[in-house]
């Protein structure tokens, strides 16, 4: 947690200062992009990046919830955090008018529910499989980690590379859309996991349990 706290902080600058090159190339890929739009984006960007420590933060938990084995609490957080963003949006971007602003508080809300709900979770509960213990920064489990992880990054490198594509296009659509007073469309797809995503999520979780488990030496019939 502290190492993923310590990446955060460095990406979200990194993010901050470098964002308004990373706008603009992306909208050097299409011709439907303005001055405006850019504009917009960076403005939209930047807000996100105050949140994007908690957002890390919520992805690592839903490992935690597993181990611990309460993976229902990771899906009560992560619903949490999805229904305040549906909800910040109608007050912010339909009723106060804030437009891109308001879109971006509002998703760092559910960022806020989903990264520092669990945190209070585990630091208030002190009875289940895990929980939070002074400790040190130790180099060598995180190493462990980042190559135990390289096949399931290089193959969300491949699946997301025509993810990324689509993503620009619909936030350049978006940004049109609000620019020109139209009201943006929101497809209901985007709002529910592809087939390999909920195949993936299962075999992480799955993983996870496996791994606690033969490392306590408890060999569990899992199928």
């Amino acid at each position: 947690i502290i190492f993923t706290i310590l990446l955060g902080v460095i990406f979200s600058l990194i993010g901050f200062i470098f964002i308004e090159p990373i706008a603009k190339g992306m909208a050097s890929f299409t011709k439907d992009s303005t001055d405006e739009m850019v504009k917009q984006a960076i403005l939209y960007g930047r807000i996100l990046m105050l949140g994007q420590t908690l957002f890390m933060l919520q992805n690592v938990y839903q490992s935690f919830f597993v181990v611990d084995e309460k993976p229902g609490f990771g899906f009560i957080f992560t619903v949490a955090g999805g229904l305040s963003n549906i909800l910040f949006d109608f007050i912010f971007v339909g009723l106060l008018k804030m437009g891109v602003i308001g879109a971006a508080l509002a998703t760092i809300t559910g960022y806020f529910i989903g990264g520092l709900g669990p945190t209070i979770y585990f630091l208030k509960v002190k009875t289940g499989l895990i929980s939070f213990r002074r400790t040190e920064l130790s180099f060598k489990p995180l190493i462990q980690s980042c190559f135990n992880g390289s096949s399931e990054f290089v193959n969300n490198i491949g699946k997301n590379n025509n993810m990324l594509k689509n993503k620009i296009y619909s936030l350049v659509k978006k940004i049109k859309d609000y620019i020109h007073k139209e009201k943006a469309k929101y497809p209901a797809k985007k709002y529910f996991s592809q087939g390999t995503d909920v195949a993936i999520s299962y075999s992480m979780g799955l993983c996870t349990q496996m791994a606690l488990n033969v490392k306590a030496d408890r060999h569990y019939v899992f199928f």
